[in-house]
């Protein structure tokens, strides 16, 4: 039996930037993931507000050097117009995106959190909850092993475990959306900046990883392939002694390159608000209400931004993006 400050399920962005930012605060963390190793996913493309959260947490640098040639922008296809949009809206000012191969930044994501005096315990199933009276206050996995935490954070992915064993409601928010994604030897076709090609039936992602491998994600507007992308809002993010982390509050597709980044933000913000709990300076109940209000909100925008841009059939306005246009021209 094992008791911390705080018990954290899941060692992807979310669950390991709220162990490392839970430890700077000087709380005692214990990190449970199911899997042994570092597991292929989606999502190398990493918007450059991410920035600011890898300097916090100490981990810029080693992101920086795994990460091919950083990008200013994505190029964006639509029939025949092509689009570059940059990431800043100002000329003066270049930010610059992250490609990083996920397996790789999960490991360097792990080591930190074990730099920082995490115990972290992988290849850990979770198999129930533990509670007292009606609070959450740990879990059991199937080695028989028992964690026990003030608070517990769900940060196992969409349509999370804890989620599901407290049986709250993933509410869908899109229509069915399900795709595909792998990896291929390749020379990207447009330098280092990844490319979104808009389709009648969704779109499709190439994204360059350097060295000759370009990330591919294919998404259609049908629930018949094999990973599902329909957007979903969990009906609570928070409640007696539990927070849900990332996409297990909330997923949308991974089209606008904020997953990882609204991940993050979410592991930032629930380590933030707890501290001030365990300082007495919030109660439990403030803690949920604050932490659930904000992942709302940032859903909700996120969510009306993609619902905004699909809805616009062409992107010769700029104001049917976030990003600025900076050129445009036809097909060859």
């Amino acid at each position: 039996m094992t008791f911390s400050e705080l018990l954290v399920l899941g060692a992807g962005p979310a669950g390991c930037t709220a162990a490392i930012h839970a430890r700077q605060q000087g709380r005692t963390v214990t990190l449970v993931e199911k899997n042994s190793s570092a597991v292929p996913g989606p999502g190398e493309t990493f918007h450059p507000g991410i920035e600011k959260i890898f300097e916090k947490l100490g981990i810029a640098e080693d992101v920086a050097a795994q990460s091919s040639d950083r990008h200013t922008g994505i190029w964006r296809e639509e029939g025949s117009t092509r689009q570059f949009l940059q990431y800043s809206e100002c000329e003066s000012e270049s930010w610059y995106g992250y490609q990083i191969n996920r397996r790789d930044f999960q490991q360097i994501l792990i080591e930190r959190v074990r730099k920082f005096g995490v115990d972290v315990f992988l290849g850990e199933v979770p198999k129930r909850v533990l509670y007292r009276g009606k609070y959450v206050r740990g879990i059991e996995t199937t080695t028989g092993k028992k964690y026990y935490a003030d608070w517990t954070l769900d940060a196992t992915g969409r349509r999370g475990w804890l989620a599901n064993q407290l049986d709250l409601k993933a509410v869908v928010q899109s229509e069915p959306k399900s795709g595909s994604f792998g990896w291929v030897e390749s020379t990207p076709a447009f330098g280092s900046s990844p490319v979104l090609k808009k389709r009648d039936d969704g779109w499709d992602w190439h994204a360059p990883l350097g060295s000759g491998q370009t990330a591919w994600v294919k998404l259609r507007n049908t629930d018949k392939n094999k990973f599902d992308f329909t957007w979903y809002l969990t009906e609570r993010s928070g409640g007696s002694g539990y927070l849900l982390l990332g996409d297990a509050a909330g997923t949308l597709d991974p089209s606008s390159s904020k997953g990882v980044l609204r991940a993050m933000m979410s592991g930032m913000m629930s380590a933030h608000l707890i501290g001030f709990a365990q300082d007495k300076k919030l109660t439990r109940r403030n803690v949920v209400d604050l932490y659930t209000q904000w992942f709302t909100e940032f859903y909700k925008h996120e969510s009306s931004r993609l619902d905004e841009e699909n809805a616009n059939s062409h992107l010769s306005d700029s104001k049917a993006h976030p990003l600025s246009t900076i050129s445009q021209q036809e097909e060859d």
